[in-house]
């Protein structure tokens, strides 16, 4: 029986991941340009996420989400994060 709830659990997290992407936009109909992408990491840092990390949350938003606002996309700058830092590459990762 724990063969079967392990691949039970596994096809929920499938599921999940999968429900997730399409939520993101993803879409199989694409599979041919996704596949043209190309992608190389340049640099690998390790960053605290507390209250001082640049983000957007429901507290940005004490009125709610403005109407007519369905999706939004943003990107953050870390450069002025540095007391965030934690490691600037994998290996001086501390033990989480």
């Amino acid at each position: 029986m724990g063969g079967w709830i392990a691949r039970r659990a596994k096809v929920i997290e499938v599921t999940r991941f999968e429900s997730t992407l399409a939520l993101a936009g993803y879409s199989p109909v694409h599979d041919e340009e996704y596949s043209k992408l190309r992608l190389r990491a340049v640099a690998e840092e390790l960053f605290a996420v507390r209250d001082a990390f640049p983000r957007l949350t429901p507290a940005s938003f004490p009125s709610g989400v403005p109407t007519g606002i369905e999706r939004v996309d943003y990107e953050i700058n870390l450069s002025g994060s540095g007391e965030l830092r934690l490691a600037r590459a994998p290996a001086e990762s501390p033990a989480l």
